[in-house]
């Protein structure tokens, strides 16, 4: 079967060349091997254009808006080698980038086949454990889980049960809260209904006294089952059809849906964290006046994989 197009463009120069398109077009790419550079490409469509004889293939880069590429390109030095064409079909040029490759640059004015390609490329990437998106899903709860961790780590037993005002929650209540919503979500999440029968979301909002035990282990319960489900994901499953309150989603709404409730009860932890914190509070972010230094080696952007 074929699973993919690999395209080859001759360079005086091969060095310029991967640089320009690893630099300028920051396409992303694997070292095949002392510095041999195999890019990925953006989307691909291929069309037949009837000819009397024979021609060479021709490599078309494709834009939005190619005047303002071209204005783009002008900053790296790329020239134009050939006067705008104007067609009811779009508008092309040809520029020259290092290397003395002449490559075409096309403004579609007809429908693409660009979106059809990027289903397509998720769909062979499957069978080879295709999990690009479902990889970075993955890394963003991670570096959620971790944060929580972080900021209830720095709090005293007493501080994970304090209620700062009338109707509101204790870390300890959002910790059951979190976890109730992630068990029940995501519990046959691609099979059944996430808002089960059996959660009752009321009662996770109820004050009790939990110990720091009880805490870790019902963050840990509510984690364990959505990581359980993310591994048995591939990209293909995001276009899915889930059910939330009898509502229906695609996996990738849903998880985007779940990421973001998230993330916004995490940065409650956090707050409530901070505030009641009696002991020097080690930051979970760039630490004040530490900016530059963390720019210059910004590990905290890598998430690492389990």
């Amino acid at each position: 079967m074929i699973n993919g197009m690999h395209a080859l463009l001759y360079s005086t120069a091969p060095d310029e060349t991967r640089a320009f398109f690893r630099d300028a077009l920051r396409f992303p790419s694997v070292d095949a091997g002392r510095g041999w550079l195999i890019f990925a490409l953006p989307p691909a469509e291929l069309g037949i254009h009837p000819s009397e004889s024979e021609q060479a293939p021709e490599l078309y880069l494709m834009c939005d808006d190619l005047d303002r590429t071209l204005h783009e390109l002008a900053a790296h030095g790329i020239t134009v080698a050939r006067e705008i064409t104007e067609a009811r079909w779009g508008r092309s040029t040809t520029i020259r980038i290092p290397g003395g490759i002449a490559v075409g640059l096309y403004e579609a004015r007809h429908p693409t086949a660009l979106a059809i390609a990027a289903s397509e490329a998720a769909k062979y990437a499957a069978p080879h454990g295709g999990r690009t998106i479902i990889d970075d899903f993955a890394g963003e709860y991670r570096r959620y889980r971790t944060l929580g961790e972080k900021a209830f780590a720095q709090m005293s037993d007493d501080a994970l049960n304090h209620v700062p005002a009338a109707d509101a929650n204790s870390v300890a209540m959002i910790v059951h809260h979190m976890s109730g919503n992630l068990r029940s979500r995501f519990t046959d999440f691609l099979t059944a209904d996430g808002e089960k029968p059996w959660r009752i979301r009321d009662e996770e909002f109820k004050h009790r006294v939990s110990t720091r035990d009880e805490v870790n282990a019902t963050w840990a319960a509510g984690w364990n089952v959505l990581e359980a489900q993310l591994d048995a994901l591939t990209d293909v499953s995001l276009g899915q059809t889930v059910m939330i309150r009898r509502q229906p989603l695609t996996v990738n709404a849903a998880l985007c849906r779940s990421l973001s409730h998230v993330s916004y009860h995490v940065g409650q932890i956090i707050l409530l964290a901070r505030i009641t914190a009696t002991a020097p509070w080690t930051s979970l972010s760039i630490p004040r006046g530490q900016s530059v230094a963390y720019n210059a080696n910004p590990t905290g952007e890598k998430v690492a994989k389990s």
